[in-house]
Formats: structure tokens, C-alpha cells, sequence
């Protein structure tokens, strides 16, 4: 049976208001993987502000804007053990982004990466905040409004003499998440150094940064692909001197964005707004900062910025 229970969402320390207690109750998303659902605080007002006023009528008519996250995904969106409290850098902007257009916005998490287009595309959920990078085929099925710059990274175990380079992946087998763009990145690495794409095998999983690092230790594979930000904050957080970098720190840069469904133009123009007011008014560097992840802050906030 679905449970609830109240919690507060995870907040940058200057920031403008300090939310009031939310609700979070565990739901099954149809066709999703369960999860459970935070609403943030911001209640429209009986005259909505000039953000909120410019969101589509559907929105306004259910109260909330419903945004998807996939868990655990740190630093971007996880439980915090100590005290059961969804936190993170997405968690954090959307609560500003909340406060800024001053309306509800509804975190609702799922185990699984390969669930998120499919929720906004289904109308499940109207966005998607969840370190999710822009790419020219994700634009065809949905808006993205890019807010963070990133890349990708292969990892191994440090205790691991056998992998110095890409080439010592030949032959062998690297983990990474489901659903994502790793496997063909991989492959590109593959057909580069191999002569081969599928010299290098791919073994793919849902379940998070610690199963990457399982497999690893268990030997299924030898090195894990994962974007360049949540694996150096993984590895100095929970594995510090336990991983290495194969080869470059950051391949093939790009951008993570904001997933707004295509029949939402408005709801895509007023998160554009919002962001942009952030960095206008440094709330948005001081969120980036406080997860360390200051350098990855993008000057301009855009839509659709990706060409490959």
C-alpha cells in the first residue's frame, strides 16, 4: 500500500525562503517503476505572480507541475540516509525554480532512468529535472531547457594494474546505466581504439553509482562510464582513493537540460525565465557552489542547445 510521510526538502543555506514541510507519499507510476512524490511549498496565490500566470491552463487548473527524478543519482537527486530527506542539486534548483514562479512543483522519483522521457511524453509528468543530457533525438520527443555543462568519464578500480588506457578495454567489459547514452559513447571509444564497436562489451544496470562499483568488485566488469560530475563526486564522497579515471576526465562534453513535455511550450519558456532570473540573482551559482559543482554553471540558459 502507498505510504507517506513529511519531509523537507534539501535547501541552499542564503537562499530566499526556507520551505514549510511537505508531503511525500509513495505511489507506483503506471508503466513506471515505484517511487515515491515531494511537492515544494510554493502555493499559488489567489493572484497568481506574472510567471505563474504565463503556465499552460492545464496546469493551472490541477494546482502543480509534476517533475519525474530518477534515484539515487548523486549529487543531482538522492535520499540523504541520516535523514530520509530527498536532496541534491536538481532538488534544490527546482525548489528556487518553485519559488521564483511561485507555484508547486511535484518531485516524483523512479529507480529507473529508462522512465523518465517516457513519463513526460505519456503526459505522466509535465518535466523532467534529473541530470538528463540535451541531445538532437531527445529533441524530437521532447523541449529541453539546458542549465548544466557536462561530459563523460571511465573509471576503474584503482587496485586494477590491468586497465591503463582505453585500449585495455578491448576485449573486455565496462558498466553503466540503463537508458542513457553511455552504451553508444562507449561504442564510439570501442570502434576507436578496437577497430571494433562491439570489441568493448556493455553491461547496463538501474540501479545506481554503488552497483557500478559492485560489479567492478565482483569482476562482471572492469570499468564503469558514467557523466564526468556525478562520478567525481561519487568517488571522492563514498570511494575516495578507490577509483581512477581510464583514460580523459571528460569525453565528449555536453549539457544536461530541463525535459519539458512538447505540448507544454509555455511551461518550457517560463522554466527559461526562471533559471535565467536565478543566475540574475546568483541563486542559481550559489546551489551549484554548494554541491561543488560551481564550474559547471552555463552563462546563458537556452533551449534545445545540443546538435548531435
Amino acid at each position: 500500500m502507498p505510504t507517506s510521510h513529511i519531509t523537507r526538502a534539501g535547501r541552499s543555506r542564503r537562499l530566499l525562503a526556507p520551505l514549510a514541510l511537505t508531503a511525500v507519499t509513495a505511489i507506483a507510476l503506471a508503466g513506471c517503476a515505484s517511487g515515491s512524490s515531494a511537492e515544494t511549498t510554493a502555493t499559488p496565490d489567489a493572484e497568481l505572480s506574472e510567471l505563474a500566470a504565463q503556465l499552460p491552463q492545464s496546469i493551472l487548473d490541477k494546482g502543480k507541475i509534476d517533475d519525474l527524478v530518477q534515484t539515487p543519482a548523486a549529487p543531482f537527486e538522492f535520499v540523504d540516509e541520516s535523514t530520509g530527506e530527498l536532496t541534491g542539486i536538481d532538488i534544490d534548483l527546482t525548489n528556487r525554480i518553485s519559488e521564483v514562479i511561485g507555484f508547486p512543483i511535484e518531485i516524483t522519483q523512479v529507480s529507473d532512468f529508462a522512465n523518465l522521457i517516457p513519463g513526460v511524453q505519456s503526459g505522466r509528468a509535465d518535466m523532467v529535472m534529473s541530470g538528463t543530457l540535451d541531445k538532437l533525438e531527445r529533441q524530437d520527443v521532447v523541449d529541453i531547457v539546458d542549465y548544466f555543462t557536462t561530459g563523460t568519464v571511465f573509471m576503474k578500480l584503482a587496485s586494477n594494474s590491468d586497465i591503463n588506457g582505453y585500449e585495455d578495454l578491448c576485449g573486455q567489459t565496462v558498466v553503466t546505466a540503463s537508458g542513457t547514452d553511455y552504451p553508444s559513447q562507449t561504442q564510439a571509444i570501442s570502434e576507436e581504439y578496437c577497430g571494433d564497436p562491439n570489441s568493448i562489451q556493455i553491461l547496463t544496470t538501474s540501479s545506481g553509482f554503488g552497483d557500478y562499483v559492485n560489479q567492478l568488485e565482483l569482476g562482471r566488469a572492469v570499468a564503469l562510464v558514467n557523466g564526468s560530475d556525478f562520478s567525481a563526486y561519487e568517488a571522492a564522497e563514498n570511494y575516495p582513493d578507490e577509483l581512477e579515471v581510464v583514460g580523459d576526465p571528460v569525453i565528449n562534453p555536453g549539457v544536461y537540460g530541463v525535459l519539458v513535455n512538447k505540448d507544454l511550450p509555455e511551461l518550457r519558456d517560463v522554466i527559461q525565465q526562471a533559471l535565467t532570473i536565478m543566475i540574475e540573482d546568483g541563486s542559481y551559482q550559489e546551489i551549484l557552489e554548494k554541491w561543488g559543482q560551481g564550474a559547471a554553471a552555463v552563462d546563458e540558459i537556452t533551449i534545445n542547445s545540443a546538435t548531435q
